[in-house]
C-alpha cells in the first residue's frame, strides 16, 4: 500500500504523539478554564477596590466637612486594615503551567496593577496611622497625661527614696526610669 508504513517504531511513535497531542489539547482547555476563573476573580476584586476607593473618597470629604477627624480616620484606617488583610489572606489560584505569550502579558499587568494598588493601600494606611499618631501626641489630653504620669512617677521616687533612707527595701520593686 502506497502511503502507510509498516514499521512498528514508527507507529508507535505516532500513537504516542497522538496520545500526547490529546493530552496537550486537555491540559489547554483546562488551561483556558482556570484563566477565565482569574479574570473573574481579578474583576471582582477590581469592583471591590473601586467601591473602596469610592467609599474611601466619600470618607474624605465627609472628613474634611464634618471637623471630626479623627473618628473618621480611625475608621479609614480600620477599613484600610480590613482590605489589606483580605488581600493578604485571599486563596492563591491555581498555578498556570502553560499558556500563550500574550496571556502571560496580560496577566503579568494585572499582577502588577494589583501589587501596585497593594502597595498604594499599605502607603496610605501608614500615613494614616502617622497622621493620628501625631494628633494624639498633640493633643490636649495626651499633654495632661503626660504631665499627670511625670508628677506621680516623682512621688513614687520620693516615697522610695524615703523607704531606703529609713532602711526599708521593698522586694521585688522596679525602679522608675524617665523618659
Amino acid at each position: 500500500a502506497v502511503g502507510q508504513t509498516q514499521d512498528p517504531k514508527l507507529l508507535s511513535a505516532l500513537e504516542d504523539e497522538r496520545e500526547r497531542n490529546k493530552e496537550l489539547t486537555d491540559k489547554f482547555q483546562k488551561l483556558q478554564v482556570q484563566c477565565t476563573t482569574i479574570l473573574k476573580t481579578k474583576s471582582e476584586l477590581q469592583a471591590q477596590v473601586d467601591a473602596l476607593t469610592a467609599e474611601n473618597a466619600a470618607l474624605s470629604s465627609t472628613a474634611n466637612s464634618s471637623g471630626d477627624t479623627a473618628t473618621v480616620l480611625n475608621a479609614q484606617v480600620k477599613k484600610l486594615e480590613a482590605e489589606l488583610q483580605s488581600l493578604r489572606d485571599a486563596p492563591l489560584p491555581p498555578p498556570v503551567t502553560t499558556v500563550s505569550e500574550s496571556d502571560v502579558a496580560s496577566l503579568m499587568s494585572e499582577l502588577q496593577g494589583t501589587q501596585a494598588r497593594v502597595a498604594d493601600l499599605t502607603s496610605q494606611l501608614e500615613e494614616a496611622q502617622t497622621e493620628i499618631q501625631a494628633r494624639i501626641e498633640k493633643s490636649k489630653q495626651f499633654a495632661n497625661m503626660r504631665q499627670i504620669l511625670a508628677k506621680k512617677n516623682a512621688v513614687v521616687k520620693d516615697l522610695r527614696d524615703q523607704l531606703s533612707a529609713n532602711g526599708i527595701a521593698i522586694k521585688g520593686d522596679v525602679e522608675a526610669t524617665e523618659d
